[in-house]
């Protein structure tokens, strides 16, 4: 090859080189659907417990509600606030729950299965949570202990995100009402204050107060309703039982070691521990009587109807081991109960069988968290063993 020839190669080389390096420089980085874009975000100093929200999710139909089961399991995820949403009362219902750690809340359609994710706004470490029966707003409790924190979020029907705001006291528990307001507890130096949150104003006002700081409160389902309330239960400790009307406490008939309750208008079903195991009783409001119940029970595992002023619907089992250490294991959750539904008239104190939860689905469930629903025919509750969230049809016919 001549001199002159490969002179002229490399001329040619240099140039398609550098036409090449022209183009990429100016020309190469327009966006395209498939290349990612990053913004420059100012970083700052964030304290808030809100982070980011993630975008909506919606998903085929994961959720079995159209088999023939009365009962079936709802998630698989851990659920720390549930609730059932209707906008109308010809509309689906639908099932809302806040998933445990993240404070993430899904939908589940109860009539097509579908479930969908509505705020994708993260709350760190979430551990309890109510939702309005409106779906219109979810309070959730971030932490636990003296770094809790307690949001009040507005659910958006347009946006994955929560608006949010707090409530900046002690409050040691709380939960949503009838009216689309939260009812919560505020332990003081010397007892606890109960009062109703207005969301839509962001408002609150005091309903009573106790007398004691470890309260426990058998809220009603609205403000105006009786609630009861009593000492934080303890096998060692005697614990007495008042119910509060009109902002007033009333002592009822009702005390022993390790006292919990459950009440509906016109009765309350209490357990207590006796000289060799615990035992139920069925307190009648209207006659202040009080008589032993059918069976034992516990009144964390019940929830009052929403139709029947006289009923409670239970969770429990004939065989359950009653003594004292079993109930202390249970509350520390280091033991389970594996129970069956059942129908407890706070009236006559008789109780009424359900379902073998296990032997209809080869599960054993440990109920907890109980809710009814519109018109009482789906009763919601949670596995106290997984925390996942199980729906039992109580009129599957229609």
């Amino acid at each position: 090859m001549n001199r002159t020839l490969f002179i002229i190669i490399g001329a040619v080389l240099i140039v398609v080189l550098v036409a090449v390096w022209v183009y990429v420089l100016f020309f190469s980085n327009s966006p395209t659907s498939n290349t990612p874009e990053f913004a420059d975000l100012d970083m700052g100093v964030n304290t808030d417990t809100v982070v980011i929200p993630e975008p909506t999710i919606t998903t085929e139909p994961t959720v079995d509600v159209t088999g023939p089961e009365q009962i079936r399991q709802l998630t698989t995820k851990k659920v720390v606030g549930y609730q059932e949403v209707r906008f109308s009362t010809t509309s689906a219902p639908l099932a809302y729950y806040v998933e445990s750690g993240t404070g993430h809340l899904y939908s589940i359609d109860l009539r097509s299965g579908a479930e969908k994710k509505i705020s994708g706004t993260t709350i760190p470490n979430t551990r309890h949570a109510a939702i309005t029966p409106n779906g219109a707003y979810v309070m959730l409790q971030s932490g636990s202990g003296r770094s809790a924190e307690f949001i009040v979020g507005q659910i958006s029907t347009t946006s994955p995100s929560l608006t949010t705001g707090t409530i900046a006291e002690d409050i040691s528990d709380f939960t949503a009402a009838a009216d689309n307001t939260f009812l919560y507890a505020v332990q003081t130096n010397s007892g606890t204050i109960a009062k109703r949150y207005y969301p839509i104003s962001d408002t609150s006002e005091t309903l009573f107060t106790v007398p004691f700081r470890e309260a426990i409160i058998d809220w009603g389902l609205a403000a105006t309703d009786t609630h009861y309330v009593y000492p934080k239960a303890n096998s060692q400790l005697e614990g007495y039982l008042y119910a509060v009307e009109n902002g007033e406490l009333r002592r009822l008939p009702a005390s022993g070691y390790g006292l919990t309750a459950k009440g509906t208008d016109t009765g309350v079903l209490f357990t207590t521990l006796t000289s060799t195991n615990y035992q139920s009783y069925i307190h009648n409001v209207p006659s202040s009587t009080v008589s032993t119940a059918a069976l034992f029970i516990l009144p964390e595992k019940c929830v009052s109807s929403v139709q029947l002023t006289d009923l409670l619907i239970c969770g429990g089992n004939l065989l359950s081991d009653t003594s004292r250490q079993s109930l202390d294991q249970w509350y520390k959750g280091v033991t389970t109960y594996e129970d069956g539904l059942w129908e407890i008239d706070t009236i006559t104190g008789t109780a009424s069988y359900l379902m073998d939860i296990t032997s209809a689905t080869g599960r054993n469930v440990d109920i907890h968290s109980l809710l009814t629903g519109y018109e009482d025919r789906y009763l919601y509750f949670i596995n106290k063993a997984d925390s996942s969230l199980w729906l039992f049809d109580r009129n599957p016919t229609n």
